[in-house]
């Protein structure tokens, strides 16, 4: 599978998803001809650069509506992109502009993290789905957390104390 554009941004980025080891799910950035595959520690480390300017608690409000915004994987199918929940983050990040380009920066890494959910949605046998995602920018965000800690620490872990942990945050 060719790389399939979601959203594009100024100066020749694109995110959106190709195919990977296990699926058709894995989200990749692209600028010019430059390509990558984000990381957990990646996308947790830029919202800590965005929260530090904005504030914890704003860019938590702005990543939960996203994740309330996106629904979860339907019975039958898989959980698509929907232009709505696009357009959203594309509206929340516009109140990110004290500084030049982090209006950018903050569609660039919302819209990345939303894709990465929906990876996470269509993960076959995936029994967090997009809580393992809020899991990492809670501890992050919320418990002082460093990206990479939080990145790592669902390893080793079962699904069902992590479920639990989620389910006592209230996610």
């Amino acid at each position: 599978m060719a790389f399939e554009v979601v959203k594009s941004f100024p100066g020749s980025t694109s995110i959106g998803f190709t195919e990977g080891k296990f699926d058709r799910w894995c989200v990749q950035e692209r600028v010019f001809f430059w390509t990558r595959r984000p990381t957990d520690t990646d996308c947790f480390t830029r919202l800590l650069d965005l929260a530090q300017r904005y504030g914890r608690d704003k860019v938590m409000a702005d990543f939960t509506a996203v994740y309330d915004a996106m629904g979860v994987r339907p019975p039958q199918g898989d959980l698509l992109p929907s232009d709505s929940v696009l357009d959203l983050i594309t509206r929340l990040s516009g109140a990110y502009a004290a500084a030049p380009g982090d209006s950018v920066r903050a569609d660039r890494l919302f819209t990345t993290l939303y894709l990465t959910m929906i990876a996470e949605e269509n993960k076959a046998r995936a029994v967090l789905g997009k809580r393992i995602k809020r899991l990492g920018v809670h501890l992050v965000l919320m418990e002082g957390r460093t990206p990479a800690e939080a990145a790592a620490f669902p390893v080793g872990k079962k699904a069902a104390e992590l479920s639990a942990l989620c389910k006592s945050y209230g996610f």
